[in-house]
């Protein structure tokens, strides 16, 4: 939970690691916008990054940054190294 540069609420939450999936949610409520997103392989970056670049399109019209690159970098330092492949 938090708020972004133009004050708008902004909650996310990312899980589901231990059980070799990757689950992101990201909702802005007072805009009424909202992204989940399921996978069901190992944890790499990829719903995290997925649901901040459909945020940031959704909000500003293009990406802020690389987010799938932030989240690659993030990600290759943890346990999802074992999963035998790599974003």
């Amino acid at each position: 939970m938090g708020y972004d540069q133009q004050g708008r609420l902004r909650l996310n939450h990312s899980g589901a690691f231990a059980l070799g999936a990757a689950t992101h949610v990201n909702l802005v409520p007072n805009e009424q916008l909202g992204i989940v997103v399921l996978t069901n392989a190992c944890p790499i970056g990829l719903a995290e990054g997925l649901g901040l670049t459909f945020m940031d399109v959704a909000l500003y019209g293009k990406p802020t940054q690389d987010w799938l690159a932030v989240f690659k970098k993030i990600f290759s330092r943890s346990r999802s190294d074992r999963c035998g492949y790599r974003l």
